[in-house]
């Protein structure tokens, strides 16, 4: 059948263009290793600064300023906040966080009120007419600080109802579906570097039909009689195998940086191969327009 002599002159014409073929199957694993150098060495830190001007209470003979426990639970709370990590540094006037948060040296500005050990103690005497102001500062235009605004108001709703002894009115309890709960960023990005590697498939299969053209084997093809499908369908799952090892071995590099594969390879094969099938055919509207494979020929 003229198909199978079609798809081994096209393999070895394939194997030929060694080096074309090794860029298009090593494309995706190196943007699936740059990417997970990138997502490691950047990890995502909200600076917090705090000028506490509590006073603190003199109780039992003890001198306390929860304002200080405060910062302290900042920095215990951020342990097990691992999206939003914390850096908490403590400064001594407004003007100078103002001044931070203007050049960009920082992401939010809390004050803790001068009578804030005092409103909490009244807080855990069943005052509920005392109630704590704290104030936040920050640019609202800034992701960073919306971000640190609301995790640090949670921090420090929790540590008024610890110090207090009360109970929140309404718990609010969220359930990630799936594995979005612990999805990290190079997980996220995965799925669009087996895309960009099946992309690479689309110089790989215009060079297989412009060659054809460009050395002349066109003309003898023609001459014996060879079906369109033919041709299209020998070069076409030569493609479609390179396009399908490209993905596997994307996949594979990305599984052994820590990527987390969840649901059937086979249908996610099936996919591919119909993508790449896509690209193929993309590709020929390349070639359609492309009068050599060689870039300084004139």
């Amino acid at each position: 059948m003229k198909l199978i002599s079609v798809f081994i002159k096209s393999l070895k014409e394939q194997l030929r263009s060694f080096w074309i073929l090794v860029l298009s199957l090593s494309m995706g694993p190196f943007f699936i290793f740059v990417y997970f150098l990138i997502t490691e060495s950047y990890k995502p830190q909200y600076n917090l600064l705090v000028v506490n001007t509590d006073s603190g209470i003199n109780a039992n003979g003890q001198q306390t300023n929860y304002g200080e426990n405060l910062i302290t639970f900042f920095t215990s709370a951020n342990i097990h906040i691992n999206s939003a990590p914390f850096v908490i540094q403590k400064i001594a006037a407004e003007n100078e966080g103002i001044k931070k948060l203007k050049n960009k040296e920082a992401d939010a500005l809390i004050i803790i009120p001068e009578r804030f050990s005092q409103t909490l103690i009244a807080r855990k005497n069943n005052d509920s007419l005392v109630a704590s102001k704290i104030e936040f500062f920050g640019d609202l235009t800034n992701t960073n600080y919306l971000i640190s605004a609301v995790w640090a108001n949670e921090i420090v709703n929790e540590f008024a109802l610890q110090t207090t002894n009360n109970k929140r009115i309404i718990e609010v309890k969220e359930t990630a579906l799936g594995t979005s709960g612990n999805i990290s960023e190079f997980n996220m990005i995965v799925p669009g570097i087996l895309i960009v590697s099946l992309i690479m498939l689309m110089f790989t299969a215009s060079i297989a039909f412009v060659s054809e053209v460009e050395n002349k084997t066109i003309l003898r093809l023609k001459l014996s009689k060879l079906k369109t499908i033919e041709f299209l369908g020998g070069i076409g799952f030569v493609q479609l195998l390179v396009g399908l090892a490209s993905v596997v071995l994307t996949l594979a590099t990305a599984i052994l940086l820590g990527f987390k594969y969840e649901g059937s390879l086979a249908i996610m094969l099936f996919i591919a191969g119909l993508t790449s099938l896509s690209i193929i055919s993309f590709s020929l509207i390349i070639a359609a327009v492309t009068k050599s494979a060689n870039p300084f020929r004139d």
